[in-house]
C-alpha cells in the first residue's frame, strides 16, 4: 500500500501524480498530470480532488481555480 509521499508514473514512464498518498489512495496536497498536457495541483481525499485546488492547461493558464 503506497502511504507517505511519492511519486506515481504510467507504463510509458510518465509521471501521472506527484504528492500524498494514505491507505493506498491520493490524501493531501499532490499534483496529477494528464496525458493532453493539463494538470491540476491542490488537495486530494480518497483519490478524489477535494478543497483548494487550481486546474492548468497545457499551455500552463489557469482554467480553474476554487473549491
Amino acid at each position: 500500500m503506497k502511504h507517505g509521499k511519492g511519486i506515481l508514473y504510467n507504463k510509458n514512464n510518465s509521471i501521472i501524480y506527484e504528492g500524498d498518498f494514505e491507505n493506498d489512495k491520493y490524501n493531501g496536497f499532490g499534483k496529477s498530470f494528464e496525458e493532453n498536457g493539463s494538470y491540476y495541483i491542490g488537495q486530494w481525499k480518497d483519490g478524489f480532488k477535494h478543497g483548494l485546488g487550481k486546474l492548468y492547461n497545457k499551455k500552463k493558464n489557469i482554467i480553474y481555480e476554487g473549491n
